[in-house]
């Protein structure tokens, strides 16, 4: 309700800064991603904004308690094939008796928002990206890492330097940024970004260095099945 209340403020006061109150943009990441999803289900919302971007924010609205939590994790590892729900079982299990079929749930937002606006899907994919957090863990592309390519992070613990390599990534994401937040398509000259039709093999952007690729395979390379779920 708060973001609500700024964003009623955007949509009266905007024009007095230069900017247009029927071309605004939300954007979050993490927790504020979930708060995106929120506002484009939210009646509340209806009007306040036009696109919407979410960073590493596809997770469940619902919380669930404690102890149905508890409870759903022993089935789950009984099921996976360890009765005894020791980490030393569960470690030795491959992958696909772990990975839920359906643990994609970036998969099937996209899926479910492109049946009712353009939608435009990317994966984070700089394996070598800096972490932000510390030194002491080796580069990869982990939650949060997709920000310090977007924006300046002063305040990062462990602020690193960008190759060559990574300075072009960034530039072309802030494009994309930009000019989806201009005209609702994030596609340039250098890199077009299609957009996502929810069909088997639908094509995304995957984020490398030095410039996005498109890719078609991104279920099969992460043990989704995700095109087979009802």
């Amino acid at each position: 309700m708060d973001q609500q209340a700024a964003l009623r403020w955007v949509r009266a006061n905007i024009a007095r800064f230069g900017g247009g109150p029927g071309n605004v943009t939300i954007a979050g990441q993490s927790a504020g991603g979930l708060s995106v999803l929120t506002h484009l289900v939210s009646a509340g919302s209806r009007g306040l904004f036009q696109r919407a971007i979410i960073e590493s924010g596809s997770f469940a609205l619902t919380q669930q308690p404690l102890a149905a939590a508890e409870a759903a994790g022993k089935a789950f590892a009984a099921q996976a094939g360890c009765p005894d729900q020791t980490a030393a079982c569960l470690r030795h299990l491959p992958v696909s008796a772990l990975v839920n079929p359906n643990a994609c749930p970036a998969l099937q937002m996209d899926k479910w928002t492109s049946q009712r606006v353009p939608t435009f899907a990317y994966e984070f994919n700089d394996s070598a990206a800096p972490e932000r957090f510390t030194d002491q863990l080796p580069p990869a592309a982990t939650h949060s890492a997709e920000t310090q390519y977007l924006f300046d992070l002063p305040n990062a613990p462990a602020p690193a330097m960008f190759s060559p390599r990574q300075q072009a990534l960034a530039a072309s994401m802030r494009t994309a940024w930009a000019n989806f937040a201009a005209t609702g398509n994030p596609s340039s000259a250098a890199v077009p970004w299609p957009a996502f039709s929810g069909k088997a093999g639908a094509p995304m952007l995957s984020l490398v260095p030095p410039q996005p690729q498109i890719e078609t395979d991104f279920a099969a390379s992460h043990h989704c099945s995700f095109w087979a779920a009802g």
